[in-house]
């Protein structure tokens, strides 16, 4: 299937996770807070929702840097990619209108369409598959020499309504809660 909209970004983390919403957040107070804190020794739940936002929060293996990311917006439920290795994958719904903002403690926040075109707000079932975060989960700031491994896919489509799904989990514990 393919999407009506795709967009390759580099997202930015901050303190091993970034938010997605569908609305700007107010830059005054603080960002979205997950109601998952994790289990001591466990790794962090690579999507939770926040309890402070209406947002969703991504963990990711790198503490700060870069991650390359595609993002696809497809008009209905799109198979999963198995052309790619990815080695956690979740989804979980958010409201959003015609764009959604991936955002982080930093403040370092992109824009991204989700329609050339207004759209009221609705639900959208958001996908998240991530590959290679072991092999960066200890690195800061991508040290010169270093390359980051950690790759992100993030498809859209009209959501359902459905709970936050686990389709994949990665059985390595290499994401820590922060």
């Amino acid at each position: 299937m393919e999407p009506t909209a795709e967009h390759i970004v580099t997202l930015k983390t901050a303190y091993c996770h970034y938010w997605i919403t569908g609305t700007e957040l107010d830059p005054a107070a603080d960002g979205p807070e997950s109601a998952d804190t994790g289990q001591p020794g466990a790794h962090a739940p690579l999507l939770s929702l926040s309890t402070t936002h209406p947002a969703v929060i991504v963990a990711t293996g790198i503490q700060y840097g870069d991650i390359p990311t595609t993002i696809c917006t497809y008009p209905t439920q799109p198979p999963i990619d198995a052309t790619k290795q990815w080695e956690e994958i979740a989804e979980v719904d958010l409201t959003a209108g015609s764009s959604v903002i991936f955002g982080n403690l930093d403040q370092a926040n992109t824009a991204v369409p989700l329609t050339d075109q207004d759209a009221p707000e609705r639900v959208w079932r958001v996908r998240v598959s991530v590959r290679g975060a072991d092999d960066t989960r200890t690195t800061a700031y991508a040290a010169e020499g270093h390359s980051l491994t950690e790759r992100h896919l993030i498809e859209l489509w009209p959501g359902s309504g459905a709970e936050l799904q686990y389709l994949r989990r990665d059985p390595r514990p290499w994401r820590q809660p922060s």
